[in-house]
């Protein structure tokens, strides 16, 4: 497979969003939480830059006492150690070639320390969410991926989804009774 789009030739850089999830045992509520609930779900998420003069890599955020959060591996690396891979988006090409995404990686290097991860507010998903912007993208971020991070619609879908799968217990109840 080429590391580059058609018509590339001249664009950016080739750039992917690998999502995982973030527990093997928690795939099956992610798939309820975001397929069917739409609330979104426990995710990790790395973006994948395929670079014209090095291989492939995929970059993310992740917390540590001190320096920098940021960090990359090969592409899906990351799955089953300790995520489980869900699915690639492409996400189009880059405003920039190696050397801009090079001093985009180095800023955020620089902005998104370790220690200043949060679960709700400043995660993974908002770093690769962020790193997408300043590689000026083509296709939007999908909102699903980072959807959990607002606790209160988390549990107002999921309340919704109960409140609706009793309704429908009740009605069935009822139904065979009489």
């Amino acid at each position: 497979m080429s590391s580059f789009l058609p018509g590339s030739e001249g664009g950016g850089l080739r750039v992917q969003l690998n999502v995982y999830d973030v527990l093997p045992n928690l795939s099956r509520a992610n798939k309820l939480l975001a397929d069917y609930i739409g609330a979104g779900g426990a995710f990790h998420s790395g973006v994948v830059i395929y670079y014209r003069d090095s291989a492939p890599r995929e970059w993310a955020f992740g917390g540590c006492e001190s320096g920098t959060g940021v960090f990359c591996t090969g592409p899906k690396k990351l799955d089953g150690n300790p995520f489980l891979y869900k699915t690639t988006i492409e996400m189009g090409l880059s405003i920039c070639e190696d050397e801009g995404v090079e001093a985009i990686i180095a800023r955020l290097m620089d902005e998104w320390p370790g220690a200043g991860y949060d679960l709700t507010k400043r995660n993974c998903c908002h770093f690769t969410e962020a790193l997408c912007m300043w590689l000026g993208v083509d296709a939007p971020f999908p909102p699903w991926v980072n959807r959990l991070e607002d606790p209160l619609r988390v549990v107002i879908c999921v309340c919704t989804y109960i409140f609706v799968c009793v309704c429908m217990y009740i009605y069935a109840c009822m139904y065979i009774c009489a």
